[in-house]
């Protein structure tokens, strides 16, 4: 069983920055988790400084749907409709990325956290094997 907070990861990373400007700030977050409090992505372009926000995109609440499955009861609710992240962020003025593979990521990260401005990284699971 996994126990986490849905949604905390962006505002707690924007607190993280406000306590201490010098330090990069990272915030990892699922993409349904992220949807809980996406709205902040407003909050941190407005503050104008450096967050990297890596999301990890497997079309919805993985965990529980993982859970659903090896209990052998059918996944309900646990699908979402926001399929282009990226396209969200970049309306709110953050730079992004889409990586498939890990040094992709690494390297979208090294710049990330050297960039004056809030960024996101959505990191794309193979979803041919999620469902």
């Amino acid at each position: 069983m996994a126990w986490a907070q849905l949604g905390a990861a962006l505002p707690m990373a924007i607190g993280a920055g406000v306590a201490d400007r010098r330090t990069p700030t990272v915030a990892i977050a699922g993409d349904g988790g992220c949807l809980f409090t996406i709205s902040e992505l407003a909050t941190a372009a407005d503050r104008g400084r450096q967050l990297s926000l890596v999301i990890w995109d497997n079309r919805g609440y993985g965990e529980i749907r993982d859970s659903f499955l090896q209990e052998g009861i059918p996944p309900v609710g646990v699908d979402t409709s926001a399929h282009n992240l990226e396209a969200i962020a970049a309306g709110i003025g953050f730079a992004c990325a889409t990586v498939t593979e890990p040094d992709q990521l690494a390297n979208n990260l090294q710049t990330s956290l050297r960039a004056d401005r809030p960024n996101v990284i959505v990191i794309r699971a193979d979803h041919e094997q999620i469902h």
